[in-house]
């Protein structure tokens, strides 16, 4: 369910939300794939870096602290990924943002 990866609420993995759920690993994969044609990997990317683009562009948290908040308590791991999502490091895009 697309309440699972809301991008509001603290961001999980597998395990997480399939004890959420009260279902297997294996079944909420399935489902979501089935109804979705993507991985719940990238369901949880989605809700990480639609948070992560709303904390940056709204608030003045250290980009430490936006890692944390959407999950990834490595700094650079978050950068990396940001930047294979979005093309732009994280302090690139909040200046974009910020003009």
């Amino acid at each position: 369910r697309d309440s699972f990866f809301d991008p509001e609420s603290e961001i999980g993995n597998l395990p997480v939300y399939a004890s959420a759920a009260g279902i297997s690993e294996n079944y909420l994969s399935r489902q979501v794939r089935q109804s979705t044609g993507h991985s719940v990997g990238n369901w949880i990317d989605i809700a990480r870096l639609v948070r992560a683009k709303r904390l940056l562009a709204d608030t003045s948290l250290p980009i430490i602290e936006v890692a944390t908040a959407v999950g990834l308590e490595d700094q650079s791991y978050f950068a990396r990924f940001f930047r294979i999502k979005t093309g732009q490091t994280p302090s690139e895009f909040r200046k974009a943002m910020h003009g």
